[in-house]
This record gives C-alpha cells, sequence and structure tokens, in this order.
C-alpha cells in the first residue's frame, strides 16, 4: 500500500477554484455582498408575478445586493441594493434568486 504525497492540485480542481461561486440569495449572511445572476421562476401568473415584484423593488441581474439583516427563525431578509435602497424580501423569494458573491477587497460594478 502506497500513500500519494502529491499535493499538486489537477487542472480540473483549478478551474473549479477560479469558477464563480454561484448561490441562491437566501444563503447570504449578515454583511455578505453578491451580484445577481439570474431570477429562477416558474413559468406560470406566479412566477412571472414574482419576477415582475423583484424587478420594481430593483433586484435585477446585474445589480448589487448586499444583506443588512436577517430575521429570526427563516423571516424576512432585509437588503441593500445597488448600495442605495432598502428593501425585505421573504426566503422563499430569496431562494429565486441566483448570485455570485463579492469577497470583501473587489470593488462594486
Amino acid at each position: 500500500m502506497s500513500l500519494n504525497l502529491n499535493f499538486t492540485p489537477t487542472l480540473q480542481e483549478q478551474i473549479m477554484s477560479n469558477a464563480p461561486k454561484t448561490r441562491s440569495l437566501d444563503h447570504l449572511l449578515k454583511g455578505e455582498r453578491a451580484i445577481v445572476r439570474e431570477i429562477e421562476s416558474e413559468e406560470t401568473s406566479d412566477g412571472r408575478a414574482l419576477v415582475v415584484r423583484l424587478n420594481a423593488l430593483g433586484i435585477n441581474i446585474g445589480k448589487e445586493v448586499s444583506v443588512i439583516r436577517l430575521a429570526w427563525l427563516g423571516g424576512p431578509m432585509l437588503l441593500r441594493v445597488n448600495q442605495v435602497t432598502q428593501v425585505a424580501i421573504r426566503r422563499s423569494e430569496a431562494r429565486c434568486v441566483v448570485v455570485e458573491e463579492i469577497k470583501g477587497d473587489e470593488p462594486s460594478a
């Protein structure tokens, strides 16, 4: 039995470590910032209504969002959109928003 002590990352590991990390908005923690990459919705009237509602609140693809406050027990999230507007949305709505996290030292777009 031999041990493989080769600690050089594979090409796939290097690519994956440099790939953008996306997740749903409801997984962001207080103080984290992210860019909206996609709004997932069903092709129903309720799904389209959700997209319209989020767009009306300023949560659009390419916009920056940051988490200001998280309510207890899975309650609403208070967000800052584009460093200006504050909005509160349900966690179920946040689950439909795919974001890419902005690291602390990166400038916002």
